[in-house]
């Protein structure tokens, strides 16, 4: 079975998987429960945690985090699991948002094998959002807001556009040598985009970094 957790109420969402992790396991088993985070899991580790059996139980929960970075080919062996309908193995996958345009969680979302939850979150960060969070050098926040809006389907030009236009705005509280560099930044990372050298995704994620790592005086 697999079930798709989605919206930004973080905190509704630990507390439910907790409620599952001790109806389904018992409140004392760890064993037979594992966490994955998308960015790091693959098809292959994915496959073989599928193979092995539960520990203490004859259930077993797998939650996986931020899905939506998963591999092409993570992706197709989670789509695999879900058409196969298991009753032993639960793969809970919690994800923010999910893109109108997102097929992968299209499929998950149809059909048997599958029930979908929605956690209704509050406010929902934006572009202006990850720009406070990067002038601030809060590299941790401004990642979180990043992949947020990667979820949602953010274009990164228009991020990337909304972050020079924060800079331009606000450069008054900003020294000039800082207020340079980081424009030299945004444009070091237009180009690279604009020439293919580079993915969006990761020339917006590598800017935020640079940017968050640059001396403020």
């Amino acid at each position: 079975m697999l079930y798709l957790f989605v919206g930004t109420d973080s905190i509704s969402k630990n507390r439910k998987i907790e409620q599952l992790r001790r109806e389904i396991l018992g409140s004392s088993n760890l064993f037979d429960f594992t966490i994955f985070y998308g960015k790091e899991l693959n098809d292959q580790d994915f496959k073989k945690e599928l193979q092995q059996l539960p520990a203490k139980s004859s259930k077993k929960i797998i939650v996986i985090k931020q899905p939506e970075k998963l591999s092409t080919a993570c992706k197709k062996a989670v789509v695999a699991f879900k058409n196969s309908v298991s009753r032993s193995i639960l793969v809970i996958l919690d994800v923010e948002i999910i893109g109108k345009k997102d097929t992968f969680f299209k499929q998950l979302s149809q059909g048997e094998g599958s029930r979908v939850f929605n956690f209704k979150g509050g406010y929902v960060n934006n572009t202006f959002d990850l720009a406070k969070a990067v002038e601030k050098k809060n590299s941790k926040e401004a990642l979180t807001i990043y992949s947020q809006l990667m979820s949602k389907g953010e274009d990164v030009q228009r991020i990337i556009g909304g972050m020079i236009w924060h800079w331009q705005n606000y450069r008054q509280r900003m020294s000039k040598e800082y207020f340079k560099q980081s424009l030299d930044e945004f444009l070091d990372t237009d180009i690279r985009i604009k020439t293919g050298k580079v993915k969006p995704e990761l020339a917006l994620e590598l800017l935020i970094v640079k940017l968050c790592s640059l001396k403020r005086d």
